[in-house]
């Protein structure tokens, strides 16, 4: 990855330091990966989504019985 390319995902809310592998979603540290805010963003949306899904269905099979 180029050094332009870190650098733009520095304004990702991520400080790059040396020996840091930055990528669309993050970046990889000393082999943990570090996700970024929008990828974050991305995961909490998908869980409150599915939360929002299981207590449709719940409310849904308590009004059934």
């Amino acid at each position: 990855m180029s050094r332009d390319e870190l650098r733009q995902n520095e304004g990702d809310g991520i400080e790059l330091q040396t020996g840091d592998v930055a990528f669309d979603g993050g970046v990889i540290r000393d082999g943990e990966i570090i996700p970024d805010q929008a990828e974050i963003n991305r995961r909490l949306k998908a869980a409150l989504s599915l939360l929002h899904w299981e207590i449709g269905a719940s409310k849904r099979n308590n009004n059934e019985q």
